[in-house]
């Protein structure tokens, strides 16, 4: 029985016969089953019924005017909707043989005889109805099946899209250092083909700053995550690469590395880099002359959740009282002074027993102030 069901899962039945007082029995005998019972007194209604819902099985009274049985069941199983909703015929008189032939040409499954054993045909009406609601509830296991093979297969393709972004990223990284590389190649061929020492100096500094790029994109093409760098990992290679470029005595000058265990992106690694490069340029150019042995620190840490101090500090000569970091046309300086501005940052600088440059920014302020920056807005930065 389906007592206590809603509405949503009853079963819906048809009953048809022209006879209001057949049509009652009919009712009176299957109210017990608990399903949605629906009555037409035509073919023609019949016809209505189903253009309104669908039904698990369908008394057809064999004899009615106007359009019989025979033929109302023809017109239902000619339409591809209905064409396997199943017919039981109702007849008052003792069907032949003929009869019954006729009958499951156009779609009937059995026959009911008038007077009906209410027991016989609530049975027989069960069934079809069990039936009907097993196949119910497998449809909707079979659309919940197909909803989750799609979601798979959509997952699976956006793995495979990832892959394949991961796999050209990591080209463009690989394509960008082999580039830059180049243009460090170039660099240090034309620096050593010049007479001029300033010149050559110069083309130097270009060089490591050119290298110091490259170097990023080497180290996220070979890393995992293909959108960060490990910068304690950047520091250490990118420090060892300038103190070869310039040729110092052996341990002349000491390097030591305070970094963090982080990983910053693009955005942040690049200028940082730069910065870093610059200061590490000017300790060796400026603050150690040949003969004077010293020490670098280079510090990098998170303090808070968001801010990022950047320190670099040397017991060198230290920097002439006359020098006004802030006023200086030096385009080292220059491009220290931008580079902070586009990370929205502040810098101070403290001369005495050496020279000590200390950084500090906030990580979300760098997309934001590095767009400005390309507007021409000067974020506020003090040097």
């Amino acid at each position: 029985m389906a007592n206590g069901m809603s509405d949503d899962d009853k079963v819906g039945i048809l009953v048809v016969d022209d006879q209001p007082n057949q049509l009652l029995s009919h009712e009176a005998i299957l109210c017990e089953l608990g399903e949605r019972l629906v009555t037409a007194r035509s073919g023609r209604e019949a016809l209505q019924r189903l253009m309104d819902e669908d039904f698990a099985v369908i008394l057809l009274d064999v004899n009615m005017p106007d359009m019989d049985g025979f033929e109302t069941a023809s017109l239902i199983h000619q339409h591809p909707r209905f064409e396997k909703t199943p017919i039981v015929f109702v007849t008052g008189a003792q069907p032949t043989t003929l009869d019954r032939l006729k009958g499951y040409r156009v779609g009937a499954v059995d026959y009911v005889e008038v007077p009906v054993v209410p027991e016989i045909l609530r049975s027989k009406v069960a069934v079809f109805v069990d039936l009907n609601r097993q196949r119910r509830d497998l449809q909707r296991l079979n659309d919940a099946l197909q909803a989750e093979i799609a979601q798979r297969r959509n997952a699976e393709e956006a793995v495979r899209h990832s892959r394949e972004k991961e796999v050209l990223l990591q080209e463009i990284h690989h394509r960008v250092k082999n580039n830059l590389q180049i243009i460090t190649s170039l660099l240090r061929m034309q620096s050593r083909a010049v007479q001029d020492p300033a010149f050559s100096e110069a083309l130097r500094e270009c060089q490591n700053r050119v290298a110091s790029m490259a170097l990023i994109h080497d180290k996220l093409y070979r890393a995992r995550d293909l959108a960060r760098v490990s910068f304690a990992e950047y520091v250490r290679d990118l420090t060892n690469n300038i103190l070869t470029s310039y040729a110092l005595p052996a341990r002349s000058v000491r390097v030591r590395l305070d970094i963090d265990d982080l990983s910053l992106g693009l955005d942040y690694a690049v200028p940082c880099g730069l910065i870093l490069n610059e200061l590490m340029s000017n300790c060796l150019k400026h603050a150690f002359p040949v003969g004077r042995s010293g020490t670098v620190y280079i510090g990098f840490h998170a303090e808070g959740e968001e801010e990022l101090c950047m320190v670099v500090r040397d017991d060198g000569l230290g920097i002439p009282a006359d020098v006004d970091l802030g006023r200086t046309s030096s385009l080292g300086w220059r491009l220290i002074r931008a580079l902070v501005e586009q990370l929205g940052g502040v810098v101070q600088c403290q001369t005495a027993g050496g020279t000590s440059v200390e950084i500090r920014f906030t990580r979300q302020n760098a997309p934001q102030d590095q767009a400005s920056a390309v507007r021409g807005e000067s974020p506020h930065a003090q040097v």
